[in-house]
């Protein structure tokens, strides 16, 4: 059962790109979120591929370890794959990392393979290279799970997917619509966007035993790979962010030992399974502890170590499991606004200063700066944009955005336009939109 990506448009624009010598694309993301899935289904659409997993290759792995030059790995490919760079092909290399020597091909491979489309896909691109990734003509991209719109694809949600898709035109979604959107929403929670697990759920299966199997083999894959000796970190890191999503996270979260804590936030934030958001302030030296987040809402609902049940947008009532909520939801939201062209996006917080609590979730930098602040509600008064239009005030900044699970509404003031966009609508291509239209 194939469930349709977003992402796969904006990839396929990239490969179709005529004009020579073209980028090599590095498609990073963490273990079975859909990579090579995703490739393979772009490259259905070509004739002229070339393409090796160096995962199940590892004799070839191995011999592109033994070349001493470029001119031998370009031979190895031609004689092993039947690669002829003087030809108008794609070249993909599937869980690229697993060759120590490949990655310092790569700028080789855009420099002399003119004609070639390359593709490096792997769980972690930065181990692809041993210094320093190279610059110009390299698209970088990172995959992560489904997000909310691309779960509504794969449950077969035919009459609501094309209601976000003309929401910009059409302006309105109705009573009966919105709740809707929200069940679904309640249900994206549960089960979270790795692909397997969803397609498990729509076959009816047990999904969470399938998340669990896929957050085991994670481990097992990461722990080999990284030979790293203090195996319990690996859950204690993921469970000390998914105890804290919503609110700065500091070292002691994750281990009482500090060096432990950088070392392993490194390595999982390297392996796409923690995304940091930095916080700061509007001084450029300004510094805040990052916030963090579960690469995955299932896999930070199962893991936390708190004794609730499985949180509910519309369920859970307690204020205190609402504060919990909204961290699970601020973690949903970050990950729509990831998947804007594959990662490619600027996200960072503000904070206004160490002793003021007036503080705005993510500041979205485009063409425009856009805050954004996150809150689980299904009812929003002018009052919930307080830090929204302190950052305004301070920034000169016309348009603000709370992201919700209420309407749409927007709130005029003398001053700015304060957006209520409920999470269903929550695309950087809407909130660009309307940004474009109210800043």
């Amino acid at each position: 059962m194939k469930i349709h990506r977003k992402t796969h448009n904006y990839l396929k624009s990239l490969i179709n790109k005529n004009s020579p010598p073209h980028d090599v694309i590095l498609l990073g993301g963490a273990r079975q979120v859909g990579k090579s899935t995703l490739i393979k289904d772009v490259l259905d659409d070509y004739k002229n591929v070339c393409q090796v997993n160096l995962e199940e290759d590892v004799i070839l792995a191995k011999k592109i370890d033994q070349t001493s030059s470029f001119d031998e790995f370009e031979y190895l490919i031609k004689t092993t794959l039947g690669f002829n760079p003087l030809l108008n092909q794609i070249l993909f290399i599937d869980e690229a990392q697993e060759s120590k020597k490949l990655g310092s091909y790569v700028r080789f491979i855009k420099e002399k393979w003119e004609k070639t489309k390359c593709i490096l896909t792997g769980s972690s691109m930065k181990n692809l290279f041993q210094d320093r990734a190279p610059v110009g003509r390299v698209q970088s991209l990172t995959l992560g799970p489904l997000s909310f719109y691309e779960f509504l694809c794969g449950n077969k949600r035919d009459g609501l997917v094309p209601i976000i898709d003309d929401f910009i035109k059409n302006r309105h979604v109705s009573d009966f619509f919105h709740k809707e959107f929200l069940e679904n929403f309640d249900r994206y929670l549960q089960i979270g966007g790795l692909p397997e697990v969803v397609t498990t759920h729509l076959k009816s299966g047990d999904y969470r035993l399938k998340r669990a199997g896929l957050l085991k083999l994670q481990e097992d894959d990461f722990l080999r790979k990284e030979i790293f000796k203090k195996q319990y970190l690996f859950r204690d890191c993921l469970r000390g962010v998914a105890n804290h999503l919503g609110s700065p996270s500091s070292l002691v979260h994750i281990s009482e030992n500090s060096y432990n804590a950088k070392e392993i936030i490194s390595l999982m934030t390297k392996w796409n399974l923690i995304h940091e958001v930095e916080q700061h302030g509007f001084a450029s030296t300004t510094h805040y502890h990052p916030k963090r987040y579960v690469y995955d809402v299932g896999i930070a609902q199962d893991i936390r170590n708190m004794p609730f049940p499985r949180l509910s947008v519309l369920e859970t009532r307690d204020p205190a499991l609402r504060t919990q909520l909204g961290g699970i939801f601020e973690n949903a939201v970050l990950i729509s606004l990831k998947e804007h062209k594959m990662g490619q996006v600027d996200i960072s917080g503000w904070k206004k200063s160490p002793h003021d609590s007036a503080e705005v979730d993510f500041v979205l930098r485009t063409e425009k700066t856009i805050p954004i602040e996150c809150k689980a509600s299904l009812k929003v008064t002018p009052r919930a944009f307080a830090n929204i239009r302190q950052y305004l005030k301070l920034a000169g900044v016309a348009t603000g955005f709370l992201i919700s699970l209420a309407p749409f509404e927007i709130f005029k003031d003398m001053d700015f336009q304060l957006i209520n966009l409920p999470v269903y609508l929550c695309r950087v291509d809407i909130i660009e939109a309307l940004a474009n239209e109210y800043y």
